[in-house]
């Protein structure tokens, strides 16, 4: 006969098992991951394409933008507006894990890297949505 569990049991069995969840299906990332990027980054975003196709960004802080625009002063490639868009998402995507830039370039649909790219800019008020107000 089976051991009947204690309520401690039974909450971290509860806890264990909420975090396993996948809430965008069996390929995304589980609820525990979505959480530690909350913790660590404060919001994240989800652009969803073709009903199951999920990305998961976050914000770019102001020093980091500096720093990557220093970094890509270095690079040549940086003067092609589309390989600058694939290397800026590429360093704010959290999901897929591991896409590199080449990958956002060579593997991934065409206009994917600008569509992030102008999500992200959005959320990072790079790009306004409304019309100032005249005063």
């Amino acid at each position: 006969m089976a051991k009947a569990k204690t309520k401690i049991e039974e909450e971290a069995t509860t806890v264990i098992e909420s975090a396993e969840v996948r809430p965008f299906g069996e390929t995304g990332p589980t609820q525990a991951q979505i959480d530690a990027w909350k913790a660590e980054y404060g919001q994240i975003f989800l652009a969803q394409y073709h009903g199951d196709e999920i990305y998961i960004y976050r914000k770019i802080s102001r020093g980091e933008y500096s720093a990557l625009t220093q970094e890509m002063r270095l690079d040549a490639r940086a003067a092609d507006e589309m390989w600058f868009e694939s290397y800026f998402v590429s360093r704010v995507l959290l999901w897929p894990e591991n896409i590199t830039v080449d990958d956002l370039n060579d593997t991934m649909e065409a206009g994917l890297s600008s569509s992030l790219y102008n999500q992200i800019s959005v959320i990072c008020k790079f790009n306004t949505i409304s019309e100032p107000i005249e005063l």
